[in-house]
Parts: C-alpha cells; structure tokens; sequence
C-alpha cells in the first residue's frame, strides 16, 4: 500500500495486490501512517505483507483522526470482498466507492440532517408498501453500479422487478446535502447515477430550500423553495412533503 497525504479513523487493511492508497481529506492535515516517517511510503503485498514493514506495522494500520473525514483513499481494483473488509473495518462511518478507483470514507452526519432523512424515509417507505410494486431502501444500502461504483444514496426505490436481481440498481434516488456536502460533489454523483441507469434523481438542499431534479436525456429542473416535490415515471404517485423538511 501506499499511504501519502492526508489520514482520519482507526483500521487494520490489507488491499487486493496491488493496491495503493493515496489519501485526501478536505482538512489538508499532514498523513500519519502509525508513526511511520512523514513523506516515506507504506509498502504492502497481500503476499508478503511485511516486504518492506518493520513486524508492528505488518498490519498496515492506518491511523485516522475524525476530525479530517471524509477522507478520499486511491484504491484500484477494489474488489467486492475488499471493499465489504473496508465497510467491516469502519463499522461507524459510510463508504463508497467511485468508478475511479477512490475510496471515500464519510463520518456519521448531524443530527438535523439526520432528522431530515428520517422524515423523508418515512415518507418513501409509507408510500411504498402502499404502492407495492417495489422496495424503498435508506443511506445504509448501497449500490453496485454498471460502472463499478458502489454508492449509497441517502433514499432509494427499487422495483420488485430489479430488486430481484443480483445487484440491483435503485430506480428512483434521493440525495440530502449536510452542511459538510459539497453541492457540486453532490451534482457529479447525481450524474453518475444517472448515467448508470436510474430513471430519477432528486438532490435536497435545505440550506437553499432547494430540489434539482435529472433525469436521463433531459436538463436538469432546479425548483426554489418548493413545499412538495411530487414524483414521476417509476414513482409515479409519490409526493414529498418539503415543508417538514424545512421546518426541521
């Protein structure tokens, strides 16, 4: 592995050979790799993990402060298996995975955004099981995309159909800004998901009071200060009441 930039969170890793870790976090604080000597690269082989390591650092642990997430590893080829290690390892935060070979580590969000997604999973997962025809899922599911990401949206709608599959793709997402979101990270990642396949995508910022909606071949539909957002195509009949969200 390599370890150069930016490190946060405590976890013992061992990537698919070979597999290189360049870490950024938005903090821009110096990289601590166990003590190791700033600016010395980690070297580790799956078959041979203390190559270059002194037997306390055979385990390649990685030492992370909360306080820099989310945190950006460089990690190609990550397989599924590696990546589930990965999620085992950080039991507490949210991991996802770019088509880039970048893994993000995220922290817990804030209470209010919390709050925020609860009201909008219940609003979903009432909707659905009334509905039907399909599965509303929450930001602990994630994702295997066409193009390899793994992601986990904050809501998602899953048909019956899809669900059924081996890894199913979310029809209908929903993405909640936090303070600490970036919105043009957020806009990537909503292209990406469409790209890959779903047919809807909402982006709520409450700070702005705010929904872009995209769909696939169309521009996107920014609406300021809605009260309700009323869904469409595979979750025709759906209406999120905004005003909660705001209030909140």
């Amino acid at each position: 592995m390599n370890f150069d930039a930016n490190t946060v969170a405590s976890s013992n890793i061992l990537g698919a050979p070979p597999l290189s870790l360049n870490a950024s976090s938005q903090s821009g604080a110096d990289a601590l790799v166990c003590g190791w000597p700033p600016g010395q690269p980690v070297q580790v082989s799956e078959t041979s993990p203390n190559a270059t390591m002194p037997p306390l650092y055979n385990q390649a642990m990685v030492m992370v402060e909360e306080s820099y997430l989310p945190l950006t590893l460089y990690a190609p080829g990550l397989t599924d298996a590696r990546f589930q290690e990965f999620c085992e390892q950080y039991v507490d935060y949210r991991l996802e995975y770019s088509a880039e070979g970048e893994l993000i580590i995220m922290p817990p969000t804030d209470p209010r955004t919390g709050a925020r997604n609860a009201r909008i999973i219940e609003d979903i997962s009432h909707w659905s099981r009334v509905d039907g025809r399909g599965i509303a899922t929450d930001s602990s599911a994630g994702f295997i995309l066409p193009n390899g990401a793994r992601l986990s949206p904050d809501a998602a709608w899953v048909s019956l159909a899809q669900f059924a599959q081996r890894h199913p793709l979310p029809e209908f997402v929903i993405e909640l800004l936090s303070p600490t979101d970036r919105a043009n990270v957020t806009h990537k990642k909503m292209l990406e998901w469409i790209a890959n396949g779903v047919q809807l995508a909402w982006m709520i910022d409450p700070r702005a009071q705010s929904v872009t909606i995209y769909r696939p071949g169309q521009p996107q539909v920014f609406l300021s200060s809605p009260t309700q957002v009323k869904g469409e195509g595979p979750v025709e009949g759906f209406v999120l009441d905004l005003t909660a969200i705001w209030s909140i």
